[in-house]
This record gives structure tokens, sequence and C-alpha cells, in this order.
């Protein structure tokens, strides 16, 4: 496992967000502007969490078809002083408008394959990991994140890992005026060079992470 930050674990809600420049995805369905930031010392909670790059793999349908998938192994750990609640959300988007939760539109057959050719013994159905997290490493939970590969024209992508941060800001929404509940998420962007045609061979170099809140 490589990337490690602190993280934290509690349900929120993650949305794209604008980096600038040529990464600038305005416009992009269900895109809303950045409405508040982090912290900089950080004020509530938080669990650790570690992260594999993303991976593709190509896994075979009940009916006799395959299909090309994303994923990406994680692990958490809880040293935060008490007993916490991991409830992971995690969100994958491209600059094409695609965005798409880990695991929906992938069956628990794609899921189990991925999972025995990691072969980690300790890595766990995402599904199972949901619930209470005790505190030390003998208590850490590993698990992966799934997504169907997205639109092969992409050429960047953004992993959000949300709906896991102590930290939330309440804030008022600049086009509807509503209040707004945010929540502390790490957003990590990549660039996928390489042909479509060849998924498996497409790297995936990281260019930015950092914590948002949305």
């Amino acid at each position: 496992m490589k990337s490690t930050l602190a993280f934290a674990a509690v349900a929120g809600v993650v949305a794209i967000v604008s980096l600038g420049g040529a990464m600038s995805w305005s416009g992009t369905a269900h895109a809303r502007p950045l409405l508040a930031r982090p912290s900089i010392v950080p004020v509530a909670w938080e669990l650790d969490f570690t992260h594999d790059r993303p991976r593709t793999f190509l896994a075979e349908h009940g009916d006799g078809s395959v299909g090309w998938y994303l994923y990406v192994t994680y692990k958490v750990t809880n040293r935060s002083g008490g007993v916490r609640v991991f409830v992971p959300e995690m969100i994958l988007a491209t600059e094409l408008g695609h965005i798409r939760r880990a695991g929906q539109g992938v069956s628990t057959r794609v899921t189990e394959q991925i999972i025995r050719h990691v072969a980690n013994p300790m890595l766990e159905n995402p599904n199972r990991v949901v619930g209470h997290i005790f505190e030390g490493e003998e208590h850490a939970r590993e698990s992966v994140a799934v997504w169907p590969m997205p639109d092969p024209k992409a050429t960047h992508l953004r992993l959000f890992f949300g709906g896991l941060s102590g930290e939330t800001q309440v804030v008022r929404d600049p086009v509807t005026g509503d209040s707004v509940l945010t929540d502390k998420v790490l957003m990590v962007a990549y660039r996928v060079p390489g042909q479509p045609a060849t998924p498996h061979r497409r790297p995936f170099v990281e260019l930015e992470r950092r914590w948002v809140m949305r």
C-alpha cells in the first residue's frame, strides 16, 4: 500500500471539484462550485488511510461475456482515540462527465474475482467493512473499491474517497441559496495516457491529491 493520508469515517456528500487550468471540468454534469475548504489543522478525529494506485481487471460475467473494471485496494486503521463508524463512499469521475460510485454496476461475482486476483488474505468484500472499526493495527480493515471501466476516451480521472471525514461545514450554495452540509473528502487526480484499445496497459499517473469539502 502507498499514498498514506489521515482519513476519517462518517457519511458525507461528494462532487466534482474544478482544479483550474487545463484540468478544469466546469460544466460537467453534477459539478458545483467549491463552497468551502478544509481546516489547515485537522479539527475532527481521523482514521489512517492508505490506498494503492488504480488497476484494471478483465472479469468474466455469468452469461459468458467479459468486461473491464477499474479497482483500488485500500486499508483503514483507527488510531483516533475511540471506536468509529466506517462508511466508505468512493466516487470515480472523468473529464467527460462520467460519475459513478464504487460498486455501482458491479456484481458480487466480479468483486469476488478481483479479490481472488489480488490474493491478499486480509482483503474483505466492500459490504463487510461497513460498520464499527476498533482502535489499533490489529483491527485495521482492508477492502477494494470497484467500478466498471469508464469511457475509454477519458484521459483524466479523479477518485473521491468521501463519506469518511469527521470534519463538516455548513455553507450556503451560491446557486440555490440553500444551506449545504459539506464533508471533508480526499480527492486524487490521475492522467491516463495510452490507447483506449489496450486498457490493461494504460498507466495511471498521479497529478494531484488534496483534501476538499463536498
